[in-house]
């Protein structure tokens, strides 16, 4: 989760928080339409794809339903690792990589752990293992948002401390101070406190407290993806929302995730397209299999330096330029 030219200040945000958006090109195969698509012809595991990630080297990791893929040329080609690699499952959900360039690779049955690039990996022991997101923190705290609560360790993964219990975390986001962020089926719940106690946000204009997916850009204005119910803004630090559907835009209310840019403009990825706004959620447009997507179902993307987007789908990466 633009048409991006980094600051210093911005560069920092984002490494510290979402860890989307760096500085790399990309290639690929397409058509006419300024789309290049990217599937397993080009070695990705499968073309579902769940999540994105790109490191300081400029890595691509996709966390694809046959595997963890990554492409170290722009994504031309990408090698892949599966279970055979140590990964406990070939069904990646998620995938961050930290400042050590340690790949942690999250799945429905647990976490795992690369040392070496993403060459091997070993398990991590969570209290329990429906991965659905990772983030670590400037301090090096690992985050691991579960289908039963939010675990996060402060010793590289030896041992682990478990918040919101029993409660579904769909999405993590930590921002440029340390704030942590975190959508769930029961309300939005932060932390300014490195994870010692959370607030809960529910109601407040929000049409449904099951949640999907969370941003918090520079401004400190906060997203969230309502199930079936379109997109939360607020400006008030959560005090109030309001909220953006299809009749203003949206390619489907069902959000799969959120990105802003540092200009501002509003990237929604959804069910039926890639929805843009460049008037914090007025209007959108929005890019569909009618643009040039062969899938519609977006499940994420990013954004480099050049403005190349990269969107990730249930049928194929994308790269527009």
């Amino acid at each position: 989760m633009k048409s991006l030219k980094l600051s210093l200040f911005t560069l920092l945000f984002l490494l510290f928080s979402c860890g989307r958006e760096l500085f790399i090109q990309g290639q690929g195969s397409g058509g006419s339409t300024g789309l290049l698509a990217v599937s397993n012809s080009n070695g990705l595991g499968n073309d579902t794809i769940n999540d994105l990630f790109i490191d300081s080297q400029g890595t691509i990791y996709a966390a694809t339903t046959g595997g963890l893929s990554s492409s170290y040329n722009g994504g031309t080609t990408f090698t892949n690792k599966t279970t055979t690699d140590g990964l406990p499952t070939a069904a990646i959900t998620a995938v961050f990589v930290d400042s050590l360039q340690r790949v942690f690779a999250g799945t429905a049955s647990g976490l795992a752990l690369s040392t070496n690039l993403g060459q091997s990996f070993s398990t991590i022991t969570l209290p329990s293992n429906n991965v659905k997101d990772i983030v670590l923190d400037h301090r090096g705290t690992i985050f691991v948002a579960t289908a039963n609560g939010l675990h996060f360790s402060t010793d590289n993964g030896s041992s682990f401390t478990t918040k919101l219990s029993g409660v579904d975390i769909k999405d993590l986001f930590i921002d440029g101070v340390g704030a942590i962020y975190v959508a769930t089926d029961a309300g939005l719940s932060y932390s300014f406190d490195a994870g010692a106690s959370f607030v809960t946000i529910t109601g407040n204009g929000l049409t449904s407290n099951d949640l999907t997916s969370v941003f918090v850009d520079a401004a400190g204005i906060i997203y969230v993806g309502i199930t079936g119910g379109g997109v939360g803004i607020s400006s008030d630090r959560g005090a109030s929302f309001s909220v953006k559907t299809t009749a203003q835009g949206l390619g489907s209310n069902t959000i799969n995730e959120i990105l802003v840019d540092d200009s501002g403009t509003l990237y929604v990825a959804t069910a039926a397209g890639l929805s843009t706004s460049t008037n914090r959620g007025t209007s959108f447009s929005n890019l569909s299999t009618a643009g040039g997507l062969v899938n519609d179902n977006v499940s994420d993307v990013i954004i480099d330096g050049s403005g190349f987007q990269y969107i990730s789908t249930a049928a194929k990466l994308f790269i527009k330029r």
